[in-house]
């Protein structure tokens, strides 16, 4: 996860680890578990933090591991199932 650090001034709150995709979008994958319930917060917190930073679109993919993610993931967005992984698509 994120940590909060401070960027023109703002202070920024704890988020999932995401990276740049060439779109204007992130992408999160997830690799280690965790609650479900602290996924759910962290990413909401997330994706606030990331429509003030104009991204776009979120990824996030989520390995056949982390499935008890998936519902979480799901009340704020859609799921794509590719390649055996589970991938959450927002925009």
């Amino acid at each position: 996860m994120d940590q909060g650090t401070t960027e023109n001034g703002v202070e920024n709150v704890q988020r999932l680890p995401a990276t740049d995709d060439e779109f204007g979008g992130v992408v999160v994958e997830m690799k280690e578990h965790m609650d479900s319930e602290v996924f759910h917060t962290l990413l909401k917190t997330s994706m606030s933090q990331w429509k003030l930073q104009g991204k776009k679109g979120v990824w996030i993919k989520l390995p056949i591991y982390l499935s008890n993610l998936v519902d979480a993931a799901v009340k704020v967005s859609y799921v794509i199932l590719l390649s055996g992984d589970c991938w959450i698509n927002i925009w």
